[in-house]
């Protein structure tokens, strides 16, 4: 197109129409002006492009994050449960004239048992790497950063203190107090060395009492944690689906 013009140009020029011959050129400086704009318009929407693409990859993967975190607190949430009926069995041991049976030895090892939620943080990592305000969804962006960055993070740090408190009922577990029924199968369970002392010890069915309440608190923290995860990614699978 360009060498046409130039051809016509040339005519123009060499047969003295300088009017027409400035009209061309014009012309010509037009069409280069265009073509230049649709290349840099042709650009911008490439690179607009990469960073959607680029947003819709993070959202995906911070949703399956998510998914995996989930299936993580169901897992913990059904052990705590089984820890809890254990718990309650030996406080009800404790508190009543009932034998020792090796039963009750078994319950006595889940006593002291507990998970640590730990969430998949790598997708939140990237995200924060290539920066939070790729997300163009206010909501969305602000709900991922309220969720790790303070949700998690709470959850965490109790993690931390019940596992403090759970060393500690666990030191009760001693030697001066119990023994291990079968020392070739811890789950076996533990014996009490002295069981009308052990039913007698305020302190040890206190803690006891503690231990399992603590779980049960772990676990609704955990219930609670599930209702801000799932509100993200219906909010993220909304946002895809929009896309």
């Amino acid at each position: 197109m360009i060498n046409f013009f130039r051809k016509i140009r040339k005519q123009l020029a060499d047969d003295n129409k300088p009017l027409k011959y400035a009209r061309y050129a014009i012309g010509e400086i037009v069409l280069v002006v265009i073509g230049i704009l649709i290349a840099l318009s042709i650009n911008n929407w490439n690179e607009s492009q990469k960073i959607e693409d680029l947003e819709i990859n993070m959202l995906v993967e911070v949703k399956d994050g998510l998914e995996f975190d989930l299936k993580e607190i169901e897992k913990i949430t059904v052990l705590h449960n089984g820890f809890i009926v254990s718990q309650q069995i030996t406080i009800d041991w404790l508190q009543n004239s009932l034998p020792f049976q090796d039963t009750i030895g078994h319950h006595f090892t889940r006593t002291f048992y507990s998970e640590s939620f730990i969430f998949k943080e790598g997708p939140y990592e990237t995200l924060k790497q290539i920066g939070l305000e790729i997300i163009k969804n206010d909501t969305i962006r602000d709900q991922i950063s309220n969720l790790y960055d303070l949700k998690y993070e709470e959850v965490r740090l109790w993690n931390e203190d019940f596992f403090t408190f759970k060393q500690h009922y666990r030191d009760q577990m001693g030697e001066n107090r119990f023994k291990m029924i079968n020392h070739s199968d811890i789950f076996a369970g533990f014996e009490p060395l002295n069981v009308s002392n052990l039913k007698a010890d305020e302190s040890f069915l206190f803690k006891l009492s503690m231990m399992m309440n603590g779980v049960k608190l772990y676990n609704a923290r955990l219930e609670d944690l599930k209702i801000d995860i799932n509100q993200l990614i219906n909010l993220i699978e909304l946002e895809l689906r929009n896309r």
